[in-house]
């Protein structure tokens, strides 16, 4: 899209200076915002310029994701709006302007950060993603590399750019793609129209190689699918195992969440490390976590047993859109149910494929509400417990017979986004559980069991 010139008002209040740069859903400015008598950033998107519906669609999205979002790495958003002239129609979203260097051009300008710096931008960098997989639904970036790492003068970390952000799912209901992301740091996944929480893991790993290499991933050569970097980066053998992993071609070899490679980062600084605890640490990690503040799960652990209580979690505010659909739906068949019980009853026939639906509408909000699971662990048995609405269930087994503890996918969607459960692998059973917590608390409680279990043997 061609540019704006320098003192363009927008909206009667932003006034542009320069371009900061262009993205694949706009060009940012920096401008004055004559109201505050602040400098910020606007990003702008021309309906000229756009070829595709779906880059207006990315661009609105971004702003609805970052209004909503709260956090020290994350610009804060001030505005959203829409103008129009008489040549053109200008989508805006402002925020604020983040005074310091993107990666990419501190690298260009020839700097090399040593292990330990690269430890801290890792870690800053996890710190972001632990809390954007603690919303529900769990946020992906999609689009982690250096250009949108902005290193402020007091060292710490900005990311921008949420334009390829999503609530787990790259389709909408209407099953359309939009291919975003930056090739060299996606993961094989995302070239295949795939991506979970462990997607931007790997381009974390991918950006943290490109900053001790001072080379794009893309340019490296490959070994099995795994970027071979260890030729170019002169950096300790315990954090190119943990990077290794990072950049696992599969997901599933990659850590479980960004809460537990961080966690796997931390170990690297203690004395009893050993390769092999990094090389173990994927989704069925066993390193402990502290309970996530403001949890409501209830876990106690003894040498010989341990207790989980997971009560009812409560009307999310990301289950309110579900629960008003889902009313609405229930209430309509009831009205046609009602209508028709008499005069036409063949019809009931016809409505229990739509009873079906309401149902399973209603089981999430359920499960939420009133849904209640308890796992007893001894030594020799294992109970678990679960309840809602007066049903419920329970599994008893050996406990020598648990395999794993695990976060997978459940196979169930709301809105098109994955729920994620807790899953306790009983030789061929898997058990699922904790369906209704955020994706930390699941993590949290993984760790916690192996680490019990391992304790056992």
């Amino acid at each position: 899209m061609s540019r704006l010139p320098v003192g363009t008002v927008l909206n009667d209040r932003y006034e542009l200076d320069s371009p900061l740069g262009q993205g694949g859903t706009g060009t940012t400015y920096r401008a004055h915002d004559r109201q505050s008598q602040q400098t910020v950033a606007i990003k702008i998107l021309t309906l000229s310029g756009t070829t595709d519906w779906k880059i207006l669609d990315l661009f609105e999205r971004e702003a609805r994701i970052l209004a909503t979002l709260q956090h020290l790495g994350i610009p804060h958003y001030r505005d959203y709006f829409q103008t129009e002239t008489s040549s053109d129609c200008y989508f805006c979203l402002v925020r604020d302007l983040v005074e310091g260097q993107p990666l990419d051009q501190l690298v260009e300008q020839g700097a090399r950060l040593s292990e330990e710096e690269v430890v801290v931008i890792a870690a800053q960098v996890l710190e972001i993603l632990v809390y954007l997989q603690s919303l529900y639904p769990p946020l992906i970036h999609r689009d982690i590399k250096p250009q949108n790492l902005i290193r402020q003068t007091d060292g710490q970390l900005q990311l921008i750019d949420f334009g390829s952000v999503q609530a787990i799912a790259r389709e909408t209901l209407l099953g359309s793609n939009t291919f975003v992301g930056t090739l060299g740091y996606m993961p094989p996944e995302q070239l295949q129209g795939q991506s979970s929480p462990q997607s931007d893991l790997y381009a974390v790993g991918a950006t943290l190689v490109f900053l001790l290499t001072g080379r794009s991933p893309d340019q490296l050569q490959r070994q099995r699918l795994r970027i071979d970097f260890r030729p170019y980066a002169k950096i300790s053998d315990r954090l190119a195992t943990w990077l290794d992993q990072l950049l696992a071609p599969l997901p599933e070899e990659r850590f479980g969440s960004a809460a537990i490679a961080l966690q796997a980062l931390k170990v690297l600084n203690r004395p009893s490390f050993s390769p092999s605890a990094i090389a173990s640490s994927s989704s069925d990690t066993v390193l402990s976590l502290r309970k996530p503040a403001g949890s409501k799960v209830e876990l106690t652990r003894s040498p010989q047993r341990l207790r989980l209580r997971i009560p009812p979690q409560g009307l999310r505010l990301s289950l309110l859109g579900l629960a008003g659909f889902a009313l609405f739906w229930n209430v309509l068949l009831v009205f046609f149910t009602a209508t028709f019980a008499v005069s036409a009853p063949l019809f009931l026939l016809f409505l229990l494929p739509f009873w079906y639906v309401g149902i399973m509408l209603m089981a999430p909000l359920c499960l939420a509400l009133f849904g209640q699971s308890i796992l007893e662990i001894g030594r020799d048995r294992f109970q678990l417990h679960m309840t809602a609405l007066g049903i419920s269930k329970t599994l008893r087994g050996q406990t020598d017979d648990i395999n794993a503890v695990e976060v997978a996918h459940s196979g169930i969607r709301i809105n098109d986004v994955p729920l994620y459960t807790c899953v306790l692998q009983v030789g061929i059973n898997r058990h699922q559980f904790g369906f209704m917590l955020t994706t930390i608390e699941q993590d949290w409680i993984a760790a916690e069991l192996q680490q019990f279990l391992q304790q056992l043997v």
